[in-house]
């Protein structure tokens, strides 16, 4: 026989410890008489802490270590979703906000000997010089100063209560500095996720080449996707020009104006070309 409960954080203290005269507000407590058990009810996008304890025959109580546990996000019901990042105030590297339910590459930072161990690339970044609206932007960033542990940076969607085969998305991006090497740009990767922590997950969709300081609008249509993803992501393949890290360091992609919408009957006509010309009188 064991007893078995469930609590949330109160008021930043680590349950089941007390922090002032404030404790953890217990949700449930249930005795169990089986070898599994289930909590219904529990809120999307939550953290709980759980601890089961063994009722001796006096009565006492024997506790297992507290488990900490993150419910999923629940689906967003409605389209088209939008995000500009101009709600946010508290933005930056280090530890600033992102968007809720987005996942991203988080590690540690190294550089000119100091490490931030809350550092998160892509991150959001004021300016309304560098912004496409309003004054915040998406920073996709510079990979070679996180932990190879992170790995590269990218950031993953919530899910949508629609099928990623019946949904497009647009975006505006820019490089976020010129060169006077023509040739550099940044090389971003849209794709889908089946498990957004996991990156063997992400399925390759489009390439997008940004190399222009002067905003561009990019579409991206995943009614072509035939896949098990649930999540559309963005992944930063890297600055190109020539190898090397110098290129990853200092040319990268900022992106503005995320529009997620249900994916039209007719395809956008886009790269026209002209094939050739013939002379009339």
């Amino acid at each position: 026989m064991a007893k078995s409960s469930s609590s949330t954080e109160a008021d930043g203290c680590t349950c089941p410890e007390t922090c002032g005269q404030q404790e953890c507000l217990v949700l449930k407590e249930d005795t169990v008489y089986t070898n599994s058990f289930e909590f219904a009810g529990l809120s999307a996008h939550t953290t709980y802490y759980y601890q089961i304890s063994g009722i001796c025959e006096d009565g006492s109580l024997i506790s297992s270590d507290l488990i900490v546990f993150t419910t999923p996000c629940a689906e967003f019901e409605k389209l088209p979703y939008v995000e500009n990042f101009d709600s946010y105030t508290s933005v930056g590297y280090n530890g600033g906000t992102m968007p809720y339910c987005w996942y991203y590459t988080s590690g540690n930072y190294y550089y000119s000997y100091s490490s931030y161990s809350n550092y998160h690339y892509p991150y959001i970044y004021n300016s309304s010089s560098y912004s496409h609206s309003g004054s915040n932007l998406l920073c996709m960033g510079d990979p070679d100063y996180i932990s190879s542990s992170a790995g590269q940076p990218y950031f993953a969607l919530p899910q949508f209560n629609k099928p990623v085969n019946e949904i497009e998305m647009s975006f505006f991006a820019r490089l976020n500095s010129s060169s006077y090497y023509e040739e550099v740009a940044d090389t971003l990767w849209v794709g889908v996720m089946s498990d957004v922590a996991d990156t063997t997950t992400f399925d390759f969709v489009e390439e997008v080449i940004v190399n222009s300081t002067t905003y561009t609008e990019f579409e991206i249509n995943f009614t072509g996707y035939t896949g098990n993803g649930t999540h559309i992501a963005i992944k930063r393949k890297g600055a190109s020009f020539v190898e090397g890290s110098y290129y990853n360091t200092y040319y990268y992609a900022y992106i503005d104006d995320i529009n997620i919408h249900e994916a039209p009957l007719c395809e956008h006509i886009r790269t026209l070309n002209v094939v050739g010309t013939e002379a009339h009188n």
